[in-house]
């Protein structure tokens, strides 16, 4: 398994804190006997879903920084789809938001390009 990078550390840990305050709210309907079966099946859903919560989230921001990064590194699109690994195939009318690209190769792209910026420019990049 590879290194995760600081921002999915955080997402990660945001998913940690999800699951278990959702098992904590289990645990207290079963206490006070707020305890039926559509309760502790709604309840469980909750958990599992809230999981990717943190990552939906921040995916809008992410794909911004990224083209803001693009812009001030003077890199085509092309190139930023190659430092990512996300395909060489050419759509017409490729963005951001049509193309799946996993989560993890996001991750690695905002923190690819923060250190490029960091050595070109010397100092953290800052969004407008």
């Amino acid at each position: 398994m590879k290194k995760m990078v600081a921002n999915e550390k955080i997402d990660s840990l945001y998913s940690i804190i999800f699951v278990l305050l959702g098992l904590f709210v289990l645990f207290v309907c079963r206490v006070y006997d707020f305890y039926y079966e559509w309760t502790s099946f709604l309840g469980f859903m909750v958990i599992i879903s809230s999981v990717n919560v943190p990552m939906a989230l921040r995916r809008k921001k992410q794909i911004k920084k990224i083209d803001e990064l693009r812009k001030e590194l003077d890199l085509s699109i092309e190139e930023v789809r190659e430092m990512a690994d996300i395909g060489k195939y050419d759509l017409v009318n490729w963005d951001w938001k049509n193309a799946f690209i996993s989560p993890r190769k996001l991750y690695l792209l905002e923190d690819t390009l923060e250190k490029m910026y960091l050595k070109n420019f010397g100092k953290e990049f800052e969004k407008k």
